[in-house]
C-alpha cells in the first residue's frame, strides 16, 4: 500500500510535468499565431497563412519533443540552482545557529564522534580479519587457504585445521589439476647473529612456489628457485623489508652477503616488498626455503608422513571451480594417507584468504566480530541521546518556527533546515571521529588483534565507513526534530503556549528507554565475560605458573648434535643457577603447555594391564634434576626423582593423576611397573620395567581450558628419554620473572661465544594469549557499557530537565496547593526510575535471548547468569536514580508565584 506522503509527491511530480507540457504548447501556439498574422498581412488567406506558419515552424512530434526536453532541462537546471541556493542558505543559517549554542553543539559533536569513532575503529578490525586480503597478493580472489577436516573421535562432525604434512602438500601439488600453483609455509622463531649480538628473528619457511602462487614480486633481487627448496646446496634467505631497513639500513648492495641465522650461514638473494607479511598478517623478518626445517624442526620433517606442521595455500586455475578443486585435493589426501586409519573420512576444505573466514574461527576473531556488533549498540545509544537533545531544542524553538511559517516559509523548508543542522553536526562529528580513530586505533588493535601487523589505522574502507555512518546517523537523529518542525502548531506557538504535547514526552522517554535497554545489554555482556575471566584465571593448572621462565636455544639449527646440545644446555644450566634471584632451574625434553612426544603407557603389573589404550597418546617428557621444584608441579602421591635416579641405568617414571585413575582407578600406582610403546619400532615387552615413584596433579595440555591428558615423566639421562634432544630450560625466580629475563639470557649467552639468541619468556606471557578472548570481552564490553551508561544517564538527565522546564506551571500549582518539596522530588525521581526500569526490563529480556549467541565464548558461566543480569540492571537503576535527582531538586525549588506567571 502506497503511503499518503508518497502519493502526494507522485502527484506533485505529475503536475509539474503537465505544467511543462502546457507551457511548451502555449509557446508553440503563440509563435505559430504570430507568424500566421505576419503572412496574412503579406496577402495570404488566413487558412493558407496558418498552414505556411506551421510548415516554417516545423510543427512535428519530433520538434515538440525536442522543445519539451529543452524546457524540462531548463526547468531542471533552475530547480538545481534554486536547491543549491536554498541549501547554501540553510547551511549558513545552521552554522550561525549552532555557533550561538556552542555548548550544546559541542556535546552533540562529541557524542557523534564517540559513537562513529568506536564503530570506525571496530570496523577496521573486522575489515582486517574478514574482508581485507593480505597486502602484496595479486588477484587475491583466486588464492585459497586449504583446511583439513578430520572426523572427531566418537563422531559428531569434523574438526578443521590448516596444518598438514609435507607429503600431503606434494600429493596435492602433483595431483590436483584444478590448482595452478600449490604452496606451503611454516613460521618459526629463531635468531640472527651469535653470542651477545644475537637477536630474535621471526622467520617463515616457504616452498619455492610460495611467492609465485601469491603473485608477489621482490623489492630487490629474486625469490627461491626450485633447486633451493631442499636442505641440500647453498642456504639462501630473502630478507623481510623491515629487517632490511632496520638492520642493513636499506643497503641495495646487501645481495650476496652472508648472514648468520640460527647458527647457520645464509646468503641473501632478495628482499620482499614493503608491507608483505604472507598470509598470517604478522611481521616477517626473513623468508627461508622449506628445507631449513630439517635443521630447525626435525631431520624427517620433509619425509615423515604423520608429521603435521605446514600450512598450505593454492591458486585456482582460471575457469576451475572451488568444488572440483576441493574434490581433487581430498582425493590426493586420501591416497597419500590410505594406510592411516585416523584420516579415514577426512576431506579438504577451501576458504578465502582473510583469516576470519575459514571453517574454524578463533575465539579472538569471534570476540572481535561480537565487539563490532556491540559497537553498533553504542552508536544507537549515541543516536538516541542526540535525537533527544535535538528534539528538545526543536521544541524550544517553536516560537521561532511559527514566526518563519507565518512569514511564508514552507513546512518542508523548516523540516529541511532542522535536518541540515543535524547533518552538519554529524559531519563534524565524523571528522572528529576519524581523528579519534587515528589516535585510538593502535590501542584497540593492540588489544583485539595484537599479533597482526597493519600499516595504516585509517584505511580507505574505514574512511568510507565513517562517512556512511555520519550520513546515516545525521539523518536518523534529524528525523525527530524535522518532524517537530513539519507538524508545528502555528496558532499555539504564536499564542506563546510553551507547554509541549504529551506525545513529545512519550517520544523522548521511549528514546531514553531504548538507551537503557542497549546499556543493560552491554553491561550484562561485560558481567558475563568478567565472571568467565575470573573462573578461567582461578582454574587449577596443576603447577605454579607464577615466577617461572621458559628459556630455549635453537641448537638444532646451529648444527649441534644432541649430545653437544645437551652438554651446552648443562653448561648454561650451571651458570643460570648462580644468577641472583634464581631459586631453581632445570632442563627438559618437552615442557608443559608447549611440547612433548607421544608414547603409550603399558602397565605390566596389576589388574590394570588389561585396560585398553585411550583415544589420545599420553604425553612423554624427559626432565633433569630439580624440574618439579622449578615448575612448581604439585605431587598427589610419591616423590620426585632423587639424585641417584638421574642416570641411564635407572628405570623410574612419574605419571599424572589422569594416567593413574585411568589404569589403576582409586588404587595408589606408586611402586607399580610400566613399559612404553611408541609404535611399530618399539617392542614394549623387551623394554625394562619402569617403576612409578610419583603421581603429579593433572595439567592441561597446550590449551588451558582443555581436558588433561595422560603424562609420563622420565629422567633426562634415562634410556627411555626421547631422541629429539633438549628443548627448554625452566627457571623459577624469587621476584618478577620478566625483570629477570635479561639476566637469565645473559648467563646463557656467557656459556660460549657462538650461542644463538636464547628465547627467555615468562610462562605467564605464553599463557596470556589464551586468556585474551575473555580479557578482551571483559575490557571492551566494560568500556562500551560504561560509555553507554554515561550517555544514558546524560540522556535521562536531559529529558527530565526539559520536562521540569515544560512543567514549571504545573509544578507551581502543585506547590501552591500544598505539595511538599519531597513530594515533587519523589515524583520526578520515580518518573525517571520508571523510564529506566522499563528500558532495563527490555534489556534483560534481550540479554536472555542473545545470550545463546555468546555461550561458546564463555567459560563455565551460563549466558543467562542471574548475577550478571541482575548486577547490570541494578547498576543502571542506581545511575538512573542519581541522574533523576538533580532535575528533581530543581523542581522542588520552583517558586509558585514565578511559576504561575510563566505563560
Amino acid at each position: 500500500m502506497i503511503r499518503p506522503g508518497v502519493k502526494r509527491l507522485f502527484r506533485l511530480a505529475l503536475r509539474r510535468r503537465d505544467v511543462v507540457h502546457e507551457s511548451v504548447e502555449a509557446e508553440i501556439a503563440l509563435h505559430i499565431d504570430l507568424r500566421a498574422k505576419q503572412l496574412e498581412a503579406q496577402g495570404l488567406a488566413p487558412d493558407d497563412a496558418l498552414r505556411e506558419a506551421r510548415r516554417r515552424f516545423g510543427d512535428s512530434p519530433a520538434a515538440r519533443r525536442s522543445l519539451r526536453s529543452s524546457a524540462q532541462h531548463r526547468e531542471s537546471h533552475m530547480r538545481i540552482r534554486e536547491w543549491l541556493d536554498d541549501l547554501r542558505q540553510d547551511v549558513r543559517f545552521s552554522a550561525r545557529s549552532l555557533w550561538n549554542h556552542r555548548v550544546a553543539s559541542t556535546f552533540v559533536v562529541l557524542t557523534f564522534a564517540l559513537g562513529i569513532g568506536v564503530n570506525a575503529t571496530m570496523f577496521g578490525v573486522v575489515d582486517t580479519l574478514m574482508f581485507r586480503p593480505p597486502a602484496g597478493v595479486a588477484d587475491p580472489d583466486g588464492v585459497v587457504r586449504l583446511y583439513y577436516s578430520f572426523p572427531k573421535p566418537g563422531g559428531g562432525g569434523y574438526s578443521a585445521t590448516q596444518i598438514t604434512g609435507f607429503g600431503t602438500y606434494e600429493a596435492i601439488r602433483d595431483n590436483a589439476r584444478a590448482f595452478q600453483d600449490v604452496a606451503a609455509y611454516w613460521a618459526n622463531e629463531t635468531s640472527i647473529g651469535n653470542g651477545e649480538t644475537a637477536r630474535p628473528l621471526h622467520a617463515v619457511l616457504v616452498t619455492a612456489s610460495f611467492f609465485r602462487a601469491l603473485g608477489t614480486h621482490p623489492e630487490l633481487g629474486r625469490f627461491f628457485r626450485p633447486d633451493e627448496e631442499r636442505a641440500e646446496g647453498t642456504k639462501t634467505v630473502v630478507l623481510g623489508y623491515g629487517l632490511w631497513k632496520d638492520r642493513f639500513d636499506g643497503d641495495r648492495a646487501v645481495l650476496g652477503r652472508t648472514v648468520d641465522i640460527g647458527g647457520q650461514p645464509y646468503t641473501v638473494i632478495g628482499v620482499s616488498p614493503r608491507g608483505f607479511t604472507g598470509l598470517d598478517l604478522k611481521r616477517v623478518d626473513a623468508w627461508l626455503p622449506i628445507g631449513a626445517a630439517t635443521a630447525m624442526f626435525s631431520p624427517s620433517a620433509l619425509s615423515h608422513l604423520s608429521s603435521f606442521w605446514l600450512s598450505t595455500l593454492a591458486r585456482i586455475r582460471p575457469g576451475a571451480s572451488w568444488s572440483v578443486a576441493a574434490a581433487e585435493a581430498t582425493a590426493a589426501f586420501a591416497v597419500e594417507h590410505a594406510k592411516e586409519p585416523y584420516t579415514k573420512g577426512a576431506r579438504v576444505v577451501l576458504a578465502p584468504l582473510p583469516v576470519g573466514r575459514g571453517p574454524t574461527v578463533s575465539a579472538d576473531t569471534k570476540v572481535a566480530l561480537w565487539l563490532g556488533a556491540v559497537s553498533v549498540l553504542v552508536l544507537l545509544v549515541a543516536c538516541a541521546n542526540v535525537a533527544n537533545l535535538l528534539l528538545a531544542r526543536a521544541a524550544s524553538r517553536s516560537h521561532e518556527i511559527a514566526v518563519r511559517l507565518s512569514l511564508g516559509a514552507g513546512r518542508w523548508r523548516i523540516a529541511r533546515q532542522l535536518l541540515t543542522e543535524s547533518m552538519m553536526l554529524a559531519a563534524v562529528g565524523g571528522v572528529v571521529a576519524l581523528l579519534l580513530t587515528a589516535w585510538t586505533a593502535a590501542v584497540v588493535r593492540g588489544l583485539v588483534i595484537p599479533d597482526v601487523a597493519v600499516s595504516s589505522a585509517v584505511s580507505w574502507p574505514v574512511l568510507g565507513f565513517a562517512g556512511a555512518a555520519a550520513v546515516a546517523t545525521g539523518l536518523l537523529c534529524g528525523l525527530a526534530p524535522a518532524a517537530v518542525g513539519f507538524r508545528s502548531d502555528l496558532n499555539a506557538a504564536l499564542a506563546g503556549r510553551a507547554h509541549a504535547p504529551a506525545g513529545r514526552f512519550r517520544t523522548q522517554r521511549t528514546l531514553v528507554a531504548v538507551q537503557v535497554a542497549f546499556t543493560v545489554l552491554l553491561l550484562a555482556g561485560a558481567g558475563l565475560f568478567v565472571r568467565s575471566l575470573a573462573k578461567v584465571r582461578n582454574k587449577d593448572l596443576g603447577m605454579d605458573v607464577r615466577h617461572l621462565l621458559y628459556a630455549s636455544v635453537d641448537f638444532r639449527s646451529a648444527g649441534l648434535s644432541q649430545a653437544d646440545a645437551l652438554a651446552a644446555y648443562s653448561e648454561m644450566l650451571a651458570r643460570v643457577r648462580t644468577v641472583p634471584g634464581v631459586t631453581a632451574a632445570s632442563i627438559s625434553i618437552g615442557e608443559p603447555f608447549r611440547s612433548g612426544w607421544g608414547t603409550w603407557i603399558v602397565p605390566k603389573t596389576g589388574a590394570a594391564a588389561a585396560v585398553k589404550q585411550p583415544d589420545f597418546a599420553p604425553m612423554g617428557r624427559a626432565v633433569s634434576a630439580g624440574f618439579f621444584t622449578a615448575t612448581g608441579r604439585r605431587f598427589i602421591a610419591g616423590r620426585p626423582f632423587d639424585a641417584a635416579e638421574h642416570r641411564a641405568s635407572a628405570h623410574v617414571a612419574i605419571i599424572d593423576e589422569a594416567a593413574a585413575k585411568y589404569y589403576w582407578g582409586n588404587a595408589n600406582p606408586v611402586g607399580a611397573c610400566i613399559g612404553t610403546d611408541r609404535g611399530p619400532k618399539t617392542d614394549s615387552r623387551r623394554e625394562p620395567c619402569m617403576t612409578i615413584v610419583g603421581v603429579v596433579a593433572d595439567s592441561p595440555q597446550w590449551q588451558i581450558t582443555a581436558a588433561p591428558i595422560q603424562e609420563l615423566y622420565v629422567p633426562i639421562e634415562s634410556e627411555a628419554s626421547d631422541p629429539f634432544g633438549v628443548s627448554a630450560m625452566e627457571v623459577r625466580t624469587a621476584g618478577d620473572p620478566a625483570a629477570m629475563a635479561a639476566r637469565v639470557r645473559g648467563a646463557m649467552q656467557s656459556a660460549g661465544p657462538n650461542v644463538p639468541y636464547p628465547s627467555v619468556t615468562p610462562l605467564t606471557d605464553i599463557l596470556d594469549p589464551q586468556y585474551r578472548s575473555w580479557t578482551l570481552g571483559a575490557d571492551m564490553f566494560g568500556a562500551f557499557g560504561l560509555l553507554a551508561l554515561v550517555l544514558a544517564a546524560v540522556g535521562l538527565y536531559g529529558v527530565l530537565s526539559y520536562a521540569v522546564v515544560q512543567r514549571t506551571r504545573e509544578l507551581g500549582i502543585r506547590s501552591a496547593l500544598g505539595a511538599q518539596r519531597s513530594d515533587l522530588v519523589r515524583m520526578i525521581v520515580v518518573s525517571g526510575i520508571g523510564t529506566a526500569a522499563a528500558g532495563a526490563a527490555v534489556g534483560v529480556a534481550g540479554a536472555l535471548g542473545a545470550g545463546r549467541f555468546i555461550a561458546s565464548l564463555l567459560y563455565h558461566v551460563s549466558p543467562r547468569d542471574p548475577a550478571s543480569l541482575g548486577a547490570a540492571a541494578v547498576v543502571l537503576l542506581f545511575v538512573a536514580g542519581a541522574a533523576s535527582y538533580l532535575p528533581a531538586r530543581r523542581a522542588a525549588r520552583v517558586d509558585p508565584m514565578t511559576a504561575l506567571r510563566t505563560d
